[in-house]
């Protein structure tokens, strides 16, 4: 004997059994020793002053799909449970059809952004950082 059940009675299900939706996340992207560095950096210059902070570049790199989806996945979690691994979404290395967009900007504006086509090898990304940050240092009178 076939059943149909509507998502509503699936959602109701799931909080009846205490399970709430949550948004799969993906894990952070750097070594546990940067996060440390960056931590230890922000703690050292949290009381500087707003002109330190203008004179500071900002850089990130960020990576765009083409085609596809960056769709967001959805799974239930008890509600006194932690964030385990099964919840978070994998990684992969290449997946094609994407844009690669680089940025550095100090605090007072948004300066350069490049955009990366094909794969991003040591050469390039140096290449890039080298000549904005250049830029983005002349911009603000640093050197």
């Amino acid at each position: 004997m076939e059943r149909s059940v509507s998502a509503k009675t699936l959602r109701r299900v799931h909080r009846k059994a205490n399970n709430n939706g949550i948004v799969a996340i993906k894990p952070l992207s750097f070594p546990k020793s940067i996060e440390i560095k960056r931590i230890a950096f922000a703690k050292e210059h949290i009381s500087d002053p707003e002109d330190f902070w203008n004179k500071v570049i900002f850089r990130d790199k960020c990576k765009f799909k083409i085609f596809g989806s960056n769709c967001r996945i959805n799974a239930w979690l008890k509600h006194d449970s932690e964030l385990l691994a099964p919840k978070t979404i994998p990684t992969v290395k290449d997946e094609g059809s994407s844009v690669l967009v680089w940025d550095s900007m100090p605090a007072s504006e948004v300066e350069i952004s490049h955009f990366i086509d094909g794969m991003m090898d040591k050469m390039k990304y140096l290449d890039i950082r080298n000549k904005n940050l250049k830029l983005s240092a002349q911009k603000l009178s640093l050197g």
